[in-house]
């Protein structure tokens, strides 16, 4: 999920007008959850479901992998290195160039784990699609986040789900997300109980064991040809959870899912559930840890800080949330928040809202970003239900812009890792308006100036040890050491640029501005602006970002 529907958000926020929505047929809610498969059981990726022989693709519960003949452990060669840089998946071919071009170390939802998918039968399940995929993603040595989807239903139940998913215009072809759309926008999702619970969550162990065993690297039942552990396992992609029962449910299964992934694996790392963006603003402009008040806006309209603290909706889904933080203390490595941003004024109080809330409760974790990008707007004359017209329009001046500054104030907030799509979506998709927009090139692959924007970035910045801010009054200055240098990242409030004395943090000396693309010609080449040495006393900063150097 890119960040919570804004249709969900509207049925949640009472205050706001109702969301027109298409009727939709009276779903009928399953009758029975039970594990044992029927004879009308579908199987698209399975022929037959009368005990399958393992191969090197499919396994059965409790069976070792009758290739996996490797004893040494495999090792995991990120530990030491800086991470920062990452992106959500890596798809098509010529996806794999631009990855290593821009410098990307990590991916955070891939592969996508939908239970459903892998393990249709009770016990029996086929790891080709995400085997394909660890290998496609391990040759180019960027590391991987296995996206958990923990979504099943057996028996006559997973045939009529099937049925209705079909019938309400689901695309049989890539049946799991076409379920998890279902779930998604459908009012009845919880009752369907398809995530782990008492007949299921058994069955959800084992798969998860299964899976962790098979990639974690040990030498033992590992997927032939794995070339370093897999380690990050993110459970559940976002909050809030329209299919889940309530927090209470999520954080039961957490901690056994927690557990069997530390019996295979102690080595591995388990990411909560990350919290939307949207949601983020609404709890951190509530608590005041952001000053804008364009953070109180909801379809268009503008609300103050008390009214936003006061909703009986949003005060709901906060505490839910906040009972996730407190009790699944212990639980979990790793937090993650979806940073999708429509001004750059939000990131910062996102961030240290999540920070004080876990420091509320006594412990501190890494944060990373698994979903981000921006500005989250629609594109000019395409309104869809996700952009908010308040906001305005997308820019492509604004879209490299961001890239630069939502980087650099999450890594100055203490984010471990940051995420921004490779590539951006079609108006056809499912996720369209802004993310058709927001990626660093098009859905054909056409490179845009964020393209280029992200490629300076990572030049000047990669394996950057340590990150200073010491921004005063409009301007923002954040030092970076790389290496034995030292990098600067600086911008100001001024939409016509302006000189100003830095010396004060750089010294009296001649320095090297290097600016960023903000714009292409008609065939797509960047207009690449000069780089300037000029005196640390009269560096022209604005809005837009620059790179400066003292050697």
């Amino acid at each position: 999920m890119k960040r919570a529907s804004l249709a969900w958000l509207i049925v949640l926020m009472t205050f706001t007008v109702a969301c027109a929505r298409r009727p939709r047929p009276t779903l009928v809610a399953p009758t029975s959850t039970s594990a044992q498969p029927t004879a009308t059981f579908v199987q698209p990726a399975i022929a037959s479901t009368r005990s399958p022989q393992p191969s090197p693709t499919m396994t059965r519960a409790g069976v070792a992998s009758p290739t996996a003949t490797r004893v040494t452990p495999l090792d995991y060669p990120f530990d030491k290195k800086n991470m920062f840089f990452g992106t959500g998946s890596i798809r098509r071919p010529e996806d794999a160039a631009l990855a290593q071009d821009l410098g990307i170390t990590w991916v955070s939802g891939q592969p996508l784990v939908v239970w459903f998918a892998v393990e249709p039968t009770p016990g029996i399940y086929e790891w080709s699609q995400i085997d394909a995929e660890i290998k496609q993603v391990q040759a180019l040595g960027i590391d991987i986040t296995m996206a958990l989807h923990p979504i099943n239903v057996f028996g006559a139940n997973r045939t009529q789900l099937l049925e209705r998913v079909k019938a309400q215009g689901g695309n049989v072809s890539n049946m799991s997300f076409a379920i998890q759309t279902f779930l998604r926008d459908s009012p009845e999702s919880k009752q369907w109980k398809l995530y782990p619970h008492a007949e299921t969550l058994p069955l959800w162990l084992d798969f998860i064991r299964a899976a962790v065993d098979r990639y974690d690297g040990d030498g033992k039942n590992d997927l032939p040809g794995l070339r370093y552990p897999v380690r990050n396992w993110h459970f559940v992609q976002e909050f809030p959870m329209p299919d889940w029962d309530n927090a209470q449910t999520y954080v039961q299964v957490l901690k056994q899912t927690y557990t069997a992934i530390k019996n295979e694996n102690p080595e591995a790392r388990v990411i909560l559930v990350g919290l939307a963006g949207n949601y983020a603003r609404y709890f951190a402009f509530a608590d005041g840890l952001i000053q804008d008040e364009d953070a109180g806006v909801v379809k268009g309209v503008k609300r103050p800080r008390q009214a936003i603290a006061a909703n009986p909706a949003l005060k709901r889904e906060k505490s839910e949330f906040e009972y996730i933080l407190r009790e699944g203390k212990g639980y979990f490595d790793i937090a993650d928040i979806h940073l999708y941003e429509e001004k750059d004024t939000f990131i910062e109080g996102k961030i240290e809202w999540l920070k004080r809330k876990m420091q509320e409760f006594g412990y501190s974790t890494p944060i990373w970003s698994l979903e981000g990008g921006g500005p989250h707007r629609d594109p000019p004359g395409k309104p869809t239900r996700f952009g908010d017209p308040y906001f305005g329009d997308w820019s492509a001046k604004e879209n490299a812009e961001f890239v630069v500054k939502l980087h650099v104030m999450g890594a100055a907030k203490g984010m471990a890792r940051y995420h921004w799509d490779l590539s951006s979506t079609d108006d056809t998709d499912y996720w369209n308006g802004p993310w058709t927009v927001m990626g660093l090139t098009t859905s054909r692959r056409v490179k845009k100036p964020s393209y280029y924007a992200f490629k300076t970035m990572t030049d000047k910045l990669k394996d950057f040890e340590s990150i200073k801010d010491v921004s005063a009054e409009n301007t923002r200055l954040f030092e970076f050491a790389v290496g034995n240098r030292k990098v600067y990242v600086a911008w100001s409030s001024d939409a016509t640029p302006r000189v100003y004395d830095v010396s004060r943090w750089l010294g009296n000396t001649q320095v090297i501005v290097t600016p960023i693309v903000t714009q292409t010609q008609a065939d797509g080449k960047p207009i690449t602006p000069p780089t300037q040495q000029v005196s640390s006393t009269a560096v022209l900063l604005s809005t837009t970002p620059v790179f400066i150097n003292t050697d």
